[in-house]
């Protein structure tokens, strides 16, 4: 019977630390031992130099000049000492050629030979410092501090540069480089690499197809054998990144075209996973993650369909408090955990709240925390004290005491670094807030409901790509001496007034068509002295406008929004945010729209709404 993922992963993290006490402890064996086999699906092999072939196993050592085969049916994620992740297709061979590693500097060797075959190379701590080198038929690939997707086949080599400072191919003298993420360098045997392009739509699905499992194996893993390292990417592919044998929902993002009656609406393909380097993070740091503690909003549209009608209908949902949403990362486990609560998404009064992640790493495949704008997380399947569930009231329609109720959330949030917001932001012509001191990403997939529970049985809710925005709240205190040093007799009002400016995002729906995303600026002159401020700005070409105030004393504030569109209305709900450096550094928070405008000029009025979240910054 295939293990959980729990239990590989126990007997990864067991692997990895038995062999780093003996890297440090026996330097002859620390030649031998490279890594450990993490997940596997069917029964990759590994041929030892001076050992007979075996069926690699989770927990089994992979060694230096180590021959690894696999079938038509078996996949292999292994993980070497320094923390460099390789997930090996069906119908491919390599060799560990070399792996020299010092823990006490982080520095050393990584050489690879693929014959041929699909990979995925996830780089550690090796490569920061110096590139790994993969040597294929055709040419030979170097990738420094992060993520390279390539296939090999006899006469030709396509490497996928994801994430990271650079990737290099070399071939018959010539050096091609890309630094940009979203690249593709073709290599052909016995010509120089072509020059770095942008990965056409859909250019990595096959490779993720590739590396997908059946959880079939010998090897136990139980599931995807690529799933501990391919982070949200894969969801992209439409399939995704699988949790105990379960995938996630196809939930491609809504169009950014907006529909009109003269043309019909566009979806285009899927965006390939992008993944964005940042230097300033979170805690103001230069490099890598932290571990951080953090409280937002979300917000967007949800597809709501019920068992036997055909129609579906979406609404709009958002959180109406900086409360709704918690993020905390760990950066020794490399793990990040997030909590989301919707209020409003439910009929009833119902309160869904959503367990995504784990900190720890017997907590299944369920997230990666790579620094704190890169990460993804998956619900929660693992941790029986974290069950994603809907709290509904005792109240009518329901009677009794309030009851929980389990659903079956198969949702993720991947962050902006992962899950690329950038194509929405061109399309609007909207420069997006920089925020360095905040995250925000995407929230996507789907919720079943029972078919024969107590609450809306046979119900699926579908997220429309909705969006959300966190990071270290202000705190009362710093908003109450502002308001206090605004308030001393002859004090300078222009003193304690701030500007801040920054985006919304988030998802749109006109009449009947499918949903599409958009974007729009968003500005905020806020007066400490006054406890209020003014909102302009504007959401997908819709210009909006009203005064914001503090809720009590703070963090909080709250707003109606003014909406020139037939009837019109608007609310908005945000917090002050701090830096590190200042403690109302930013504003962010959640926003809701609803009237009726033409699709078309001088159009019939079509029923609209849109929801997202803003982000800014003084």
């Amino acid at each position: 019977m295939a293990k959980s993922p729990t239990s590989g992963f126990s007997l990864l993290r067991t692997a990895l630390l038995g062999a780093t006490a003996l890297v440090l402890l026996n330097p002859v064996l620390a030649e031998a031992r490279v890594g450990v086999t993490s997940a596997t699906d069917g029964d990759p092999k590994g041929k030892p130099p001076s050992e007979a072939e075996r069926v690699l196993r989770i927990g089994i050592d992979v060694q230096a000049n180590e021959i690894i085969t696999t079938g038509a049916n078996d996949r292999a994620h292994l993980v070497f000492l320094d923390g460099t992740a390789l997930t090996v297709g069906p119908n491919a061979r390599l060799t560990v050629d070399k792996f020299v590693y010092d823990p006490a500097t982080k520095t050393g060797d990584l050489a690879i030979t693929a014959s041929k075959g699909v990979f995925r190379l996830v780089g550690g701590k090796i490569s920061k410092n110096n590139p790994i080198a993969i040597t294929t038929p055709s040419s030979t690939i170097g990738i420094r501090g992060g993520v390279v997707w390539f296939s090999v086949t006899d006469g030709q080599t396509t490497s996928n540069f994801v994430f990271g400072d650079k990737m290099t191919v070399t071939g018959q003298g010539v050096t091609q480089t890309a630094t940009r993420p979203g690249f593709q360098v073709t290599s052909a045997l016995g010509l120089p690499p072509g020059t770095p392009r942008v990965i056409p739509p859909g250019g990595l699905s096959a490779t993720m197809g590739s590396l997908e499992g059946t959880g079939s194996g010998s090897g136990g893993s139980g599931g995807d054998a690529d799933g501990g390292a391919a982070g949200f990417g894969a969801g992209n592919s439409g399939s995704g990144p699988k949790i105990a044998g379960a995938p996630l929902p196809s939930m491609p993002p809504p169009s950014v075209t907006k529909p009109t009656d003269a043309t019909p609406p566009v979806t285009p393909p899927v965006p390939t996973l992008v993944l964005t380097t940042r230097t300033n993070h979170i805690d103001n740091s230069s490099t890598g993650g932290t571990d951080t503690s953090l409280k937002g909003f979300v917000g967007g549209l949800v597809e709501q369909t019920v068992p036997n009608q055909p129609v579906s209908s979406r609404i709009l949902f958002s959180g109406g408090s900086p409360n709704d949403v918690k993020i905390q990362t760990n950066a020794a486990t490399n793990r990040v955990e997030a909590t989301i609560v919707v209020p409003t998404l439910n009929p009833g009064g119902a309160i869904l709240t959503y367990q995504l992640g784990g900190l720890s790493n017997n907590s299944g495949v369920s997230s990666l925390f790579v620094d704190d704008k890169t990460y993804f997380a998956i619900d929660q399947v693992v941790d029986p004290t974290r069950r994603s569930k809907a709290t509904v009231p005792g109240n009518p329609p329901f009677q009794g005491p309030p009851f929980d109720v389990d659903i079956a959330s198969n949702t993720a949030i991947a962050s902006s670094g992962i899950f690329s917001q950038a194509q929405v932001f061109a399309q609007a012509g909207v420069t997006p807030c920089v925020c360095d001191f905040l995250t925000f990403g995407s929230w996507i997939g789907d919720v079943a409901y029972a078919p024969n529970g107590s609450y809306r049985p046979g119900q699926i809710d579908k997220l429309d790509r909705a969006t959300y925005v966190a990071g270290t709240l202000s705190t009362v205190v710093a908003l109450d001496n502002l308001f206090n040093q605004a308030n001393l007799p002859g004090a300078n009002q222009q003193n304690f007034v701030a500007t801040y400016n920054g985006h919304m995002i988030g998802t749109a729906q006109l009449g009947n068509t499918p949903s599409y995303a958009a974007a729009g600026t968003y500005q905020n002159v806020w007066s400490f002295g006054a406890r209020s401020g003014a909102i302009t700005g504007s959401f997908d070409g819709i210009a909006i406008s009203g005064t914001a105030n503090l809720i009590n004393s703070g963090p909080g504030f709250v707003a109606n929004l003014n909406v020139p569109i037939a009837a019109g209305v608007g609310s908005l709900n945000g917090a002050f945010f701090a830096s590190p450096t200042d403690p109302v550094k930013g504003q962010a928070g959640s926003f809701l729209l609803a009237g009726q405008r033409p699709a078309v000029a001088n159009g019939p009025l079509l029923n609209y709404q849109a929801g997202g979240t803003f982000a800014a910054q003084r």
